[in-house]
């Protein structure tokens, strides 16, 4: 194609929040006569219920839909011609909710919420259209309510776990302390101790993991999905040793809790313990996760 367009914004991260302007470039590099019916800028913002996996055996028309969150457009440029070369056309657009609340950011395994400024060179019917993409991210501050972080304790043995019982399972305490209690901070790690008090048998190993659990009213029941998963300890653990437990929420795959009519995206965090017999047993608490 002898035509081309680049969005370039002055936020270099392209993140935002409500009511603040995107302001950037179009850049259009032609290397013959440009005939268009108009240059124009979308600002656009769906939620999506995607075809994954975790939903292919569910027979709902609506997957793979989108819920519109904003739409906005500007002219660039009204029909005309460009001669060879390079044009750059500035733009701004806000930020600012309409009939529908704007929501965070999130890119989830079946609830997908995404924002895109688009751009669009109309040409006539005998000519395709020349369009270009760029997602940006929406930051959403949650309500706290007075809340804040808070260390938790926690006491871990054989008959408090959630997985199921085994055959012969191992005796074992496990104690510790970690940061969620309350509510835990995108942009603050989740740090705590995990100490082996006892156990009869040894521990080969313990992981920790982030996980998220959507929910939609259309299917009924919530899907559960790993964010994240880090070894803490590996080999025969040793006992009455405080290990250091330290995970950082990754950046784009964990936005706030979410709870709205129709759908809902919550986290847990989960301790898994495997033993030298390869035994594990894991056990889940749920955490609010929340952005200032």
């Amino acid at each position: 194609m002898s035509a081309e367009a680049r969005i370039t914004f002055l936020k270099l991260n392209k993140t935002y929040r409500i009511g603040d302007i995107v302001e950037g470039s179009v850049v259009v590099k032609t290397a013959s006569l440009l005939k268009h019916d108009g240059i124009q800028l979308f600002l656009e913002g769906f939620v999506l219920i995607q075809k994954s996996t975790a939903l292919l055996e569910e027979k709902v028309p609506e997957l793979g839909k989108q819920t519109e969150l904003i739409s906005k457009s500007v002219t660039l440029s009204k029909g005309g011609k460009l001669i060879a070369g390079t044009y750059e056309f500035d733009f701004k657009a806000k930020l600012e909710r309409g009939e529908v609340p704007l929501q965070e950011t999130n890119h989830g395994a079946c609830i997908s919420i995404q924002y895109f400024v688009r751009v669009e060179i109309r040409r006539s019917l005998l000519h395709q259209n020349i369009e270009t993409i760029e997602e940006i991210f929406l930051e959403v501050p949650s309500p706290l309510d007075g809340r804040k972080q808070l260390d938790m304790s926690y006491f871990l043995t054989e008959s408090d776990v959630d997985s199921p019982k085994l055959e012969n399972s191992p005796k074992f305490s496990i104690t510790g302390e970690l940061s969620i209690g309350g509510i835990c901070e995108i942009g603050k790690p989740i740090i705590g101790t995990l100490l082996v008090e006892s156990s009869d048998k040894s521990i080969y190993s313990v992981m920790i993991e982030l996980q998220r659990k959507e929910e939609w009213s259309q299917i009924g029941s919530f899907h559960s999905s790993k964010i994240v998963s880090l070894q803490i300890c590996d080999g025969n653990v040793p006992k009455n040793a405080a290990l250091p437990i330290k995970l950082i929420f990754p950046r784009f795959r964990v936005a706030p809790s979410l709870s709205i009519p129709n759908l809902s995206v919550r986290y847990s965090f989960v301790i898994s313990v495997m033993f030298e017999n390869k035994d594990i047993v894991t056990k889940e608490y749920p955490i609010h996760i929340v952005r200032r």
